[in-house]
């Protein structure tokens, strides 16, 4: 196959990015508990999680990022007009940063295209795997290695995307950019079923919550309360997060969102209060988020 394809120190640069990943992810060879990254998933939503990173993700990006490098003159031209939009709603947005960015990107494209120079096109691909990479991240994601590893990811997936759509095309290119976003969810996704089985205990100020991981997949969920205790089978942090908000009438409505550690994950969770305490459960919400923070809960 390798006699008949090019650029394949692409592909081995892939292969080894994307490995060094995974070991990473496998193994938890880094502490990602003492950093707060910008790539923080912000839905309770696993299938909507899921569809968008398989599907939606691939087509957009392909075509955004290696749409150029097809033969077809209007993928090219889509390609050049969605990548601004896509820096747009990026992490760090219009920034300076993300505008030098853009301009390189478009110097890179104008090397590809009127470069009869083979060494000169390759750079301009280079800064496209380099360019696809570090848009998926801030700049603040770059002071901590707990929160900038993930980018061997990207790094990785954009060498063996950039060497698919030279070598097989877009259409191709874009499946296997949803098997590698397939392939890390996946891994990613694993503790949802290989859960731990211990039930945990935090207090804070006369609050105590007790949890233990549930499957969101098989359990029913249920809520049951009283003026000391609430108790929820099968739900996530932020469905806990969102109930006390509504139900507590002395909140602040504009309170920050809270993300939590473990994406998707599904609790049995009691709260209760001291009993000593006159004040209904309910109304716990202030002590609510420093518990769950002590708990080790949410960021």
């Amino acid at each position: 196959m390798f006699k008949k394809t090019r650029l394949n120190d692409f592909f081995i640069k892939g292969i080894v990015c994307y490995s060094l990943y995974i070991i990473v992810l496998l193994f938890n060879l880094i502490d990602t508990e003492q950093a707060i990254p910008s790539r923080i998933i912000k839905s309770d939503s696993f299938l909507l999680f899921t569809l968008g990173l398989v599907i939606l993700s691939p087509i957009l990006e392909e075509i955004s990022f290696r749409g150029f490098f097809t033969d077809k003159k209007f993928l090219k031209i889509i390609s050049l007009i969605l990548i601004p939009f896509l820096l747009l709603i990026s992490y760090d947005g219009i920034s300076i940063f993300n505008i030098i960015l853009l301009v390189l990107f478009y110097s890179s494209i104008a090397l590809y295209h009127f470069s009869k120079n083979h060494k000169l096109s390759k750079i301009s691909l280079y800064y496209n795997v380099f360019f696809f990479a570090i848009v998926h991240y801030s700049l603040s994601d770059f002071k901590s290695l707990t929160t900038c590893y993930p980018i061997l990811a990207q790094l990785g997936g954009g060498f063996l995307l950039v060497w698919m759509v030279i070598n097989f095309g877009l259409l191709k290119s874009i499946l296997f950019h949803g098997f590698l976003n397939f392939l890390i969810l996946t891994i990613a996704s694993s503790n949802l079923i290989f859960l731990n089985q211990d039930r945990n205990l935090e207090t804070y100020k006369g609050l105590t919550i007790q949890w233990k991981e549930v499957s969101r997949f098989k359990s029913s969920n249920s809520l049951k309360f009283s003026k000391d205790t609430i108790y929820w089978k099968n739900s996530s942090i932020l469905g806990i997060h969102n109930f006390m908000k509504i139900v507590d009438t002395t909140v602040n409505k504009k309170e920050k969102s809270i993300f939590q550690k473990e994406p998707f994950m599904h609790y049995e969770i009691k709260l209760y209060k001291n009993k000593t305490s006159a004040k209904d459960i309910k109304y716990s919400y202030e002590k609510l988020i420093p518990l769950l923070k002590k708990a080790n809960l949410i960021y």
